[in-house]
């Protein structure tokens, strides 16, 4: 749910889920609240926070606490480039030590092209000990 008119220059936005699972698995409530800042027509900055509540059996204790961050430059014919952080906290119930937790960072690009194709490239480095050293991303998309 957009929270501002189109083309702030701040802007934000909430966003609900309930996910219902089989196999035993908790089924799961979200929350997550995102901010964007534009300091110019070709940098932009993005903040989101995201929280998980399990219900039912299985469900872990407390909330889940994420946040997710990324600073992007519009580049008028290469896409987007930038960087990003990815921070799992842990549970409410009991917020483990930072090396625990799960925090990673690392460059991307993306591009949007004339036929509808979208391809997003991209590499996150674990700064934690419980984060994988490196994790390498690709996605297409296509859309009409």
């Amino acid at each position: 749910m957009q929270l501002t008119p189109d083309g702030s220059r701040f802007s934000r936005g909430a966003r609900f889920d309930l996910r219902v699972r089989d196999e035993g698995r908790p089924a799961t409530v979200a929350a997550h609240y995102m901010t964007e800042y534009a300091f110019s027509d070709k940098w932009s900055g993005r903040l989101v926070g995201l929280t998980f509540l399990d219900i039912g059996s299985g469900a872990r204790d407390g909330i889940q606490l994420e946040t997710r961050a990324n600073l992007t430059y519009r580049h008028a014919s290469w896409g987007n480039f930038g960087i990003e952080s990815f921070n799992r906290y842990g549970s409410t119930s009991k917020i483990p030590d930072v090396d625990k937790q799960g925090h990673q960072i690392g460059p991307f690009w993306m591009r949007r092209f004339d036929n509808g194709v979208m391809v997003f490239a991209g590499a996150l480095y674990g700064l934690t000990d419980s984060t994988n050293d490196r994790e390498y991303r690709l996605w297409l998309d296509w859309a009409r």
